[in-house]
């Protein structure tokens, strides 16, 4: 039995794999894991990388290409061994200590059912991974750039909980699927990724019905990791990315509402 198994999803990753997974596989953890890596049909050297110099890591290979919700919950069936599983994503890089903080926290909170770490940008500034549930007002004004030039507008504030001290573990409406560890009796309770979701929102999704199903999600900040985020959505005006980000969003709004809120029971 395993500490972790810890589930990732990639697509052409090379560029950054290889120097993620010796941090990863650096034996300082104090934990056990099992890597599982679900390649979604790369076409780089990600797979010959993995089987040269990781060989230790569980290769499942796609020969086509799916949403990201179905490449987990492919990940997650695989997953036999660990006693929780941490979805990474292939350009988060574990710092030390981190893992052991997440598992720490899981351990002793047994009513949490996600928990996702702190995540810094490459030049350490904050990233905000944990968040409010969106809204659609949001999303629009993102996408007219008004968050570039008022990004202190209350509507970006209270969704990011950019007013807010991140220095301090507390519960969220939901954390990013960048980064998060799983408790697979909640999981079972409420359910895989919905592969509707083919990018983007799936984490909301998830977390949304952990509330639901009265498992909290939480912020812990005393396990930070590095988020190479290269915001591929943000790139220019209604590229490939943005429409599926806008197609997801109106997948989540028609599934919860425009009010998307925690149950208050």
């Amino acid at each position: 039995m395993f500490d972790l198994s810890i589930i990732i999803v990639g697509h052409n990753h090379q560029w950054c794999l290889e120097n993620n997974l010796e941090v990863l596989f650096n034996k300082e953890h104090n934990l056990k894991f099992e890597v599982l890596f679900v390649d979604n049909a790369s076409t780089d050297k990600t797979i010959p990388l993995i089987q040269n110099k990781f060989p230790e890591t569980n290769i499942i290979r796609n020969k086509q290409r799916y949403g990201f919700a179905r490449n987990v919950n492919i990940g997650i069936k695989a997953a036999r061994n660990g006693r929780y599983l941490l979805l990474l994503n292939p350009d988060v890089k574990v710092l030390p200590g981190s893992l052991e903080a997440l598992v720490s926290f899981m351990d002793v909170h047994p009513s949490v059912g996600i928990a996702g770490p702190m995540l810094l940008n490459t030049d350490r500034t904050l990233q905000y991974s944990c968040r409010r549930f969106s809204n659609p007002i949001v999303p629009i004004s993102r996408f007219l750039r008004f968050d570039k030039f008022l990004p202190n507008l209350v509507i970006f504030r209270n969704e990011f909980m950019s007013d807010w001290n991140h220095g301090k573990p507390r519960d969220v409406d939901y954390v990013t699927g960048a980064c998060m560890v799983i408790r697979k009796e909640a999981l079972a309770k409420a359910g895989l990724m919905d592969e509707s979701f083919f990018l983007y929102c799936e984490d909301q999704d998830l977390c949304l019905r952990m509330w639901i199903n009265d498992w909290q999600v939480w912020y812990v900040p005393n396990a930070i990791m590095i988020h190479d985020h290269q915001r591929d959505s943000a790139k220019g005006f209604l590229n490939k990315r943005q429409i599926t980000h806008i197609q997801s969003l109106i997948y989540l709004f028609r599934k919860y509402g425009l009010r998307i809120r925690r149950p208050t029971h």
